[in-house]
């Protein structure tokens, strides 16, 4: 799907401003630096990576379209956002949002980082929008693929639900017409290899319904998070337990298939997707230890693509016994 600018910046306008100016950069409003951001920021990235996210950030509060803009490449921008189905194809559709969004932008109205995974080539980003910008608060992972220090793909993934869903329904794409590729081939394949090997253990694993290997893959300590459900288990016996009882009905579980990587050996993200159930993507962010072994894996996805039923029993599936 692609849209130029003139017919995206008209169906936004009808939209009174709100969703551009929100749900559909999710990811890119500003909020100066990571210290100030907030006191949960947890950033295991490169420090030149932190500065150059806090200085892209830095350039959004400041509503500074040129400067803001400076950080994507000219010649490869794409933008998505996967829970509203919209794209930017290139980075003058994207500067044409900016420019005719960022003057409406309210003081109070600011994003912030609470964590940043990756390395030189890409990133996942820990993102949370306050209601001020749009009037629904998002918390979300941003998926950033970089090359020669700028940006080249960016896609948020978010979940509707939190968001609310007759609020979301107002201005998402109908399902029917979302993208069925959302650029995931654009960047290439430019994680590191030690960040691929342990994403593609767990992504088999998880795939085939193996719980145990799976498990397997977490340190002593590590956490399986999801963001969406709500849920956070702890330690390879509890994460076993639970991935016995829910991998056949996990969205990032048995059917997922690995779509795009991004990170360094310290972490990264993956995009992942599903044809067998009623989640079709998603995004799951690691973090690492020094051995490879998974400290964190954070998922989020949309929920509001089910109904509060199927989430009760992904939730109920924490229960060990």
């Amino acid at each position: 799907m692609k849209n130029d600018d003139t017919r995206f910046i008209s169906r936004r306008s009808a939209l009174a401003g709100a969703v551009v100016g929100g749900a559909a950069l999710a990811g890119t409003w500003a909020f100066p630096g990571f210290a100030e951001a907030s006191s949960d920021v947890s950033a295991t990235a490169p420090a030149r990576i932190q500065r150059l996210f806090a200085s892209f950030l830095t350039a959004k509060s400041a509503a500074d379209v040129d400067r803001t803009m400076a950080f994507f490449s000219r010649s490869d921008t794409t933008y998505w956002d996967a829970t509203a189905g919209f794209d930017f194809p290139d980075w003058a559709a994207l500067k044409a949002v900016f420019g005719a969004y960022m003057p409406t932008w309210g003081p109070a109205a600011h994003s912030y980082a609470t964590n940043l995974l990756g390395g030189d080539t890409g990133a996942a980003l820990f993102f949370t929008n306050t209601p001020e910008e749009f009037g629904h608060e998002i918390r979300g992972i941003s998926v950033v693929d970089i090359r020669d220090g700028k940006f080249v793909r960016w896609i948020d993934y978010w979940d509707g639900r939190h968001y609310g869903l007759e609020a979301l329904n107002g201005f998402r794409a109908p399902l029917a017409a979302f993208p069925s590729d959302f650029g995931w081939a654009l960047p290439g394949e430019n994680a590191s290899s030690g960040l691929k090997r342990t994403v593609a253990d767990l992504a088999r694993s998880l795939g085939g319904g193996d719980f145990q290997r799976a498990a397997g893959l977490f340190e002593e300590n590590g956490v399986l998070e999801d963001l969406t459900l709500h849920t956070a288990v702890a330690g390879p016996q509890s994460i076993a337990a639970y991935l016995k009882q829910a991998v056949g009905s996990l969205p990032y579980g048995r059917g997922a298939r690995v779509r795009h990587t991004v990170g360094g050996d310290t972490g990264g993200a993956f995009e992942w997707t599903n044809s067998r159930g009623p989640v079709p993507r998603g995004v799951s962010a690691l973090q690492l230890d020094a051995a490879g072994k998974i400290t964190r894996l954070s998922s989020i996805w949309d929920g509001s693509l089910v109904d509060p039923a199927w989430l009760t029993q992904r939730m109920a599936e924490t229960i060990e016994s």
